[in-house]
């Protein structure tokens, strides 16, 4: 029984766990937070605004408790992922939680994702317990994670780990069905944030694969594996980018479309994607130009002050 506990996998589960939860109460004082009434402000704010949306009109609809008179929907502005919207519309029932409670619980399973997906990993070259639990302890305790917590979006970077980790056992086709399950659960629980970024860095590392291949005749990295890690992530982004153009109408004047991000300080998404023509494409609804309805729709303050009203 003592040998069952502490075998290898429940030893690293712990560590994710343990180091999970150290970050989780450093940043923002999680388990605590779950029947906590608090309120943020800014980047906080809105992460409850969109986190109430769920609660109160479902994961893949249009609340009109919010956004009066319009009404309101993470994915104007998404910053959660289908299964992590499933999951808030579900932790809504769980007795006396309250609307930062779902908030803190959904950033706390990201953060666990974080550490779980090192483990995978740094496992492909060493199962050293020393150096993976030093890993998974950096990973999850990082000062850029700690601060993220007003920006569930940002803080879910276990995408990258598990894409990572895929393609490496693909360039060694020792990949699983479990693997690729493990892989489905992270895509479908990152927002079209990560995913649009990594959609078009695998673009450019394909042209030059090819361009590299076409020159020397040989590539020291299989392409067919980058296709396939490719086409997965597409599949992830069309069903992210399905919701957002079926909540696209109540989008404001301005609205920051979903492909735009603040990375790197430097906004590299809205560089490369935010061009005029693209954002012809999806231009915002005429009917919210008026000048009122603008400022009353994008007012955070506006769409937030019934959080106080609501039952969680």
């Amino acid at each position: 029984m003592i040998k069952k506990i502490f075998t290898e996998k429940n030893y690293f589960l712990s560590i994710v766990i343990f180091s999970s939860l150290l970050t989780s109460y450093k940043s923002f004082k999680f388990p605590l937070t779950l029947f906590n009434s608090y309120i943020g402000q800014t980047d906080l704010l809105l992460g409850q605004t969109l986190v109430q949306s769920i609660i109160s009109g479902g994961p893949f609809d249009v609340t009109k408790n919010l956004g009066y008179p319009f009404g309101f929907s993470q994915w104007t502005n998404p910053e959660f992922g289908p299964i992590q919207s499933i999951l808030i519309y579900i932790f809504q029932f769980i007795p006396n939680i309250t609307n930062f409670g779902v908030f803190s619980l959904i950033n706390f399973l990201s953060i666990f994702l974080n550490g779980l997906t090192i483990v995978s990993l740094i496992k492909i070259y060493t199962n050293n317990k020393i150096i993976i639990s030093y890993s998974i302890i950096s990973i999850t305790c990082l000062p850029f994670v700690i601060l993220s917590f007003d920006q569930p979006h940002v803080l879910s970077f276990f995408i990258w780990n598990i894409t990572l980790y895929i393609l490496i056992k693909l360039q060694r086709n020792s990949v699983s069905k479990k693997d690729l399950i493990f892989y489905f659960i992270c895509l479908f629980f990152t927002s079209i944030f990560w995913i649009s970024i990594i959609l078009f860095i695998f673009s450019i590392l394909i042209i030059i694969l090819y361009l590299l291949k076409y020159i020397y005749k040989d590539s020291l990295i299989k392409i067919k594996s980058i296709l396939i890690v490719f086409t997965f992530t597409i599949f992830g982004f069309i069903v992210n980018f399905f919701f957002y153009l079926k909540n696209l109408n109540i989008n404001g004047i301005n609205g920051r479309q979903p492909w735009q991000s603040d990375l790197f300080a430097g906004k590299l998404t809205d560089i490369l994607f935010s061009s005029s023509i693209l954002n012809q494409i999806f231009e915002t609804n005429n009917k919210f130009r008026s000048e009122e309805h603008t400022s009353e729709l994008q007012s955070l303050r506006h769409l937030v002050c019934r959080l106080l009203l609501e039952k969680k």
